[in-house]
């Protein structure tokens, strides 16, 4: 059964709000990651430890109710985020600090896609195809 919170939070994902440019999408990026410092203690340089607890929440039983809020949203939106956002909320070690995962819910409302990343960047583009890069690993020396 889900919260008050995240059953508002997966009807954001799976509707569409006003269309920003890719600038201003860019900016939910920037959010998420200063609420895994908060979380954290420190900055992430990159993006592969928030990328990581995706693949970590990947375990995570969706509530059948998230399932069906989730299939009335566009294709195209990353399930796999959705599961981050409520496997966020509901661990016993993150409960109860800002999810990193909601403006990632946000930027998708907002008309936001992104790509397979290639090379260390997750490209992301806004509806009218405008086009910046997000670096997620950054090269080791």
């Amino acid at each position: 059964m889900l919260t008050t919170s995240e059953e508002k939070w997966l009807r954001i994902m799976t509707s569409t709000g006003a269309i920003l440019p890719v600038e201003a999408l860019h900016g939910f990026f920037e959010e998420s990651l200063s609420r895994w410092e908060q979380y954290k203690g420190a900055r992430h340089p990159n993006w592969s430890t928030v990328l990581g607890w995706i693949r970590i929440a990947s375990e995570f039983e969706m509530p059948e109710d998230a399932k069906a809020i989730l299939a009335t949203g566009p294709l195209e939106r990353r399930l796999e985020v959705a599961r981050a956002y409520l496997a966020w909320s509901r661990h016993d070690s993150t409960q109860g600090h800002a999810n990193p995962y909601e403006p990632l819910l946000s930027f998708f409302h907002h008309g936001g896609t992104w790509t397979r990343p290639e090379n260390g960047i997750l490209d992301i583009y806004d509806a009218s195809g405008g086009k910046c890069g997000v670096i997620i690993q950054r090269a080791r020396p």
